[in-house]
């Protein structure tokens, strides 16, 4: 058991720092409640990352910025930045709220 542990390497841990337990909880409860009947769900999820890493990879290599630099760049228009700002809000105030039901159900 501990060479096994020796050898997983740092991948887990980051994907745990990524993840984070409240992800890993959430999905534990869906799991419960909905079986297999979301399964879907990830393989359109696996689909997409690749699609934006590949895309974001791309994009990096021939522009030497990240894909937050790059959008922040290319997009002038006042009224765009202004809801894209909003809809990162928006998604915040979505997970704190999520974050603070958790912790009253504890």
């Amino acid at each position: 058991m501990k060479k096994w542990i020796n050898n997983i390497g740092p991948g887990p841990l980051i994907a745990a720092a990524f993840i984070g337990p409240g992800t890993v909880t959430l999905c534990s409860i869906a799991g419960l409640n909905f079986g297999f009947s979301l399964l879907w769900t990830l393989a359109l999820s696996v689909l997409a990352t690749i699609v934006l890493q590949e895309m974001s990879a791309r994009l990096g290599i021939i522009s030497k910025k990240g894909l937050s630099e790059v959008i922040r760049d290319e997009i002038k228009s006042p009224r765009i930045l202004q809801l894209n700002e909003n809809s990162i809000n928006k998604l915040y105030q979505k997970y704190m709220n999520n974050k603070i039901r958790f912790k009253l159900v504890e």
